[in-house]
């Protein structure tokens, strides 16, 4: 957590946020490099956020492993961009973005590069601010 972060009377719920922000983010990006989907290529995330038809009993078991992780990868997205709301307005755009920031670094810190998750914070804050 950033060290201006400590400072807020909220704090440790801001650092349990940010972790559980952590957690998702390495989770998606994990899903994401299993599938071999790119989530910085918008046609990708695009296709992948479109609803898909399950496959049925007689599909191979490879091929339904695969369609259960891209059901879970899309629905953790969904489910980042509800939890990303919520701490704008739980916490304002400032922490928010703050937060974003360092759970990118920790994803780098887990050998992942900026964006492997799908957030592009160079493009959500402008290129200089990231």
């Amino acid at each position: 957590m950033s060290p201006h972060l400590h400072h807020r009377p909220d704090a440790l719920w801001v650092a349990q946020i940010e972790k559980l922000c952590e957690e998702l983010n390495l989770r998606i990006a994990r899903l994401a490099l299993m599938l071999g989907v790119s989530l910085d290529d918008e046609a990708q995330l695009a296709r992948l956020l479109a609803p898909v038809a399950r496959p049925d009993g007689h599909d191979r078991p490879s091929e339904r492993h695969e369609a259960d992780a891209r059901t879970e990868l899309r629905g953790l997205l969904l489910l980042r961009g509800e939890l990303e709301k919520r701490c704008v307005d739980e916490f304002g755009p400032v922490t928010a973005g703050e937060m974003l920031i360092d759970v990118e670094a920790a994803m780098v810190r887990h050998g992942f590069t900026p964006g492997a998750d799908g957030l592009d914070l160079q493009r959500l804050f402008g290129s200089a601010s990231a």
